[in-house]
């Protein structure tokens, strides 16, 4: 179990949920034994460096691969060269940090809070645009107005969230905020064009001039922003949800589709659709039509929907059922714990074309083409992802994991782990053409990213980090690296080789791999680097191969 601190830390609206599942075993539905072997970490690098205190919430990537990263931080906080104080030394303030993965660092970093508990909870990017969403709800309960870069907030009610956007250079453009509750929170963000969508729980708020009033307890909301270029304004806001707590957890757009993921506690209406199991899970669908937003179906989804993705009419929903059984359309799972699932929108209807259960907690979930990447971490001393054994090296570890999507089915083709001796997950997940980016937190003292260690003193910190996966349509870097292939210089080798291959701009990694595909020796190289010795001492006389991107080579070491 974790700790009361770090429970305290890693805390946010969903994970709630999570506390009233149960902890069980780890293990995953046979897969196929075939499986690609799994990128080594490239890159992993600190969030608010000196902090008493950090947790990535949520990041995103723009079209040239920079990576932006939000979440709360309370004490001083270094990103790269700049250097962000809390406005209280006790509690949290929200941030944003764009981070280069060119450089391997922070480019500029910004804060947001008053002195009571703020955070951010969401970031998306359009263009130059960088959007922010969170929660502000100890600062403007007691009256602070809150400073974002020159346009200040003042505060209105008990629960304000608010919506800000900034450049890509770091400078706020605007920011709205909406008065609620004290259990009024944003916890998705989504933008298509000059249209945002946010969405999260509520008891009684008011979005603009659009008041809205839950059923009972706390019900899910989800309401478009008109970004106007000098300011927003809102278009409009739906609830759902029946007589208790209800809470919408992820958003996912495509054209005028709005896609919502969360949970829900007794029978819930979501416009004409009703969901009549006790409680669980839930994936919705609503239509923008502009100055209205009507929903279209609503599908029951395990216990709980952490994270969705889109990609055309495949709707990818990531989550966590307890014990017993849980069904998607024709396929029943049975052992408890996180599962990934694949709907196929219809038009006025879903339904289920596969899902895989894995008993780890999936809490983010990205797609490019038929990839489909899930994250999250897992309690056991070990699990499997198919064939892919990991192990865990303390409390709780990191994953990453690629699943194929082959239509009407899916496999996992590999896994990957993170992580220290103490409590780690994954929270946040991006893709780029070449990339994965994995972003969340991880307990002190330290965290191991394969031949990359992070330490802290603060109980819980943020990471970014990296794995090299790239797009397979990528047919230009497989022919330049076919073009210029590895050679091993003494090849048979005894204790040492040396690699030898085209100088690139951007740093790589060597891999070794052994004749069952295990990863036994790992390397970065970088940029600039056309020759590097490669130690093979103490490894077993036999056949190996060597990766570095698409290029690969054999290896005998006598």
């Amino acid at each position: 179990m974790r700790s009361t601190l770090s429970q305290s830390l890693f805390s946010s609206g969903h994970q709630r949920v999570f506390a009233t599942l149960l902890a069980m075993p780890l293990v995953l539905l046979a897969e196929p034994a075939a499986h690609a072997q799994a990128p080594a970490w490239q890159t992993a690098a600190t969030v608010a460096t000196g902090a008493l205190g950090s947790s990535v919430k949520a990041t995103a990537t723009d079209a040239a691969g920079n990576v932006y990263v939000a979440g709360r931080f309370v004490g001083s906080a270094t990103f790269g060269s700049t250097v962000l104080t809390s406005a209280s030394a006790g509690d949290f303030d929200a941030f944003v940090a764009k981070w280069s993965p060119a450089t391997n660092s922070f480019v500029w970093a910004q804060r947001v809070g008053g002195a009571g508990r703020d955070e951010a909870t969401a970031v998306a990017v359009s263009g130059t645009n960088v959007y922010l969403a969170g929660n502000l709800p100890g600062s403007t309960s007691s009256g602070n107005a809150i400073d974002f870069g020159g346009a200040p907030l003042a505060a209105a009610g008990t629960g304000d969230v608010f919506v800000a956007r900034l450049t890509d250079a770091g400078a706020f453009t605007w920011a709205l905020r909406s008065t609620g509750s004290s259990q009024t929170t944003i916890n998705a963000l989504a933008v298509s064009g000059a249209s945002l969508y946010v969405a999260g729980e509520f008891f009684a708020t008011t979005f603009g001039s659009i008041p809205l009033t839950s059923a009972g307890g706390t019900d899910v909301f989800v309401a478009k922003l008109t970004d106007t270029g000098a300011g927003a304004s809102y278009a409009w806001a739906q609830r759902a949800g029946g007589i208790l707590g209800d809470q919408a957890t992820s958003l996912a757009v495509s054209g005028t589709s709005v896609f919502l993921g969360g949970y829900f506690r007794l029978p819930a209406t979501f416009g004409g659709s009703a969901l009549t199991s006790a409680q669980g899970g839930f994936v919705a669908k609503l239509i923008d039509a502009g100055a209205s937003g009507a929903f279209d179906w609503a599908q029951s989804s395990g216990d709980l929907v952490s994270a969705l993705a889109v990609n055309g009419a495949a709707v990818y929903a990531a989550g966590a059922f307890s014990a017993g059984t849980a069904v998607f359309g024709t396929t029943t799972l049975s052992t408890g714990g996180g599962f990934l699932a694949k709907l196929a929108d219809a038009g006025a209807s879903a339904s289920y074309t596969w899902a895989l259960s894995n008993d780890t907690r999936s809490q983010a979930v990205a797609v490019r083409g038929t990839s489909v990447y899930v994250a999250g971490y897992f309690n056991g001393a070990a699990t499997a992802f198919g064939s892919v054994p990991l192990t865990n090296s303390g409390r709780s570890d990191l994953f990453v994991a690629k699943v194929t999507d082959a239509g009407a089915s899916a496999s996992f083709a590999w896994a990957q782990r993170a992580g220290g001796t103490n409590d780690d997950q994954a929270t946040a997940l991006a893709v780029t053409n070449t990339n994965v980016f994995v972003a969340g937190d991880f307990q002190g003292p330290s965290a191991v990213f394969s031949g990359t260690s992070l330490t802290t003193a603060a109980a819980v910190n943020g990471f970014v980090a990296s794995l090299p996966d790239a797009s397979s349509p990528l047919a230009t870097s497989t022919a330049r690296q076919a073009a210029a292939p590895i050679t091993l210089a003494p090849n048979p080798a005894h204790a040492e080789t040396t690699l030898h291959l085209r100088a690139a701009t951007e740093t790589r990694v060597l891999v070794l791999l052994d004749a069952t595909g295990r990863q036994v020796r790992f390397q970065a190289l970088p940029a600039g680097t056309a020759a590097a010795p490669l130690n093979v001492a103490g490894l077993a006389p036999g056949l190996y191969h060597i990766r570095c991107g698409a290029a690969s080579q054999r290896l005998v070491v006598k």
